[in-house]
């Protein structure tokens, strides 16, 4: 059983079981990396805050020379391995989000969390004040 995220990246073979318990911390490194990987957009300053009700996000977007604070409250799902994020909020530089941006957004971030596009197999999820458990399998 793969018990950190060290041995996790490690891994070399496909069908081996995870079961990690990640920190505020080193949850936002594995959301940078995930966000970083072939992000149309420049990211930056990301902060999460995992509690057991939600996952609130803010992070950093350039956009035409501008940076906007995107932010967004909601929680994650998983249904048959896919994982998906649920909206509650979404807010640009502290104002509401217009509805064609949440869907745009909220369309990108479902994609970016499609099974195909994860380096893993995610088949339990439990947050917790400050931390996630993931579970799961390497692919």
């Amino acid at each position: 059983m793969i018990e950190t995220l060290d041995e996790l990246r490690t891994a070399d073979a496909p069908g081996q079981p995870f079961r990690i318990r990640l920190t505020e911390a080193e949850a936002i490194e594995v959301v940078t990396r995930q966000a970083g990987r072939g992000a149309p957009l420049p990211i930056g300053d990301i902060s999460l805050e995992l509690r057991p009700e939600q996952i609130a996000l803010a992070l950093d977007v350039t956009l035409v020379g501008m940076t906007m604070t995107v932010q967004v409250r909601g929680i994650p799902r998983i249904d048959a391995d896919r994982v998906s994020f649920e909206f509650h909020e979404m807010r640009l530089n502290g104002a509401p989000a217009p509805a064609f941006i949440q869907q745009q957004v909220i369309q990108r971030v479902n994609e970016r969390l499609a099974p195909d596009e994860l380096p893993i197999v995610i088949e339990s999820l439990e947050l917790g004040e400050g931390w996630v458990l993931l579970a799961g399998r390497t692919k």
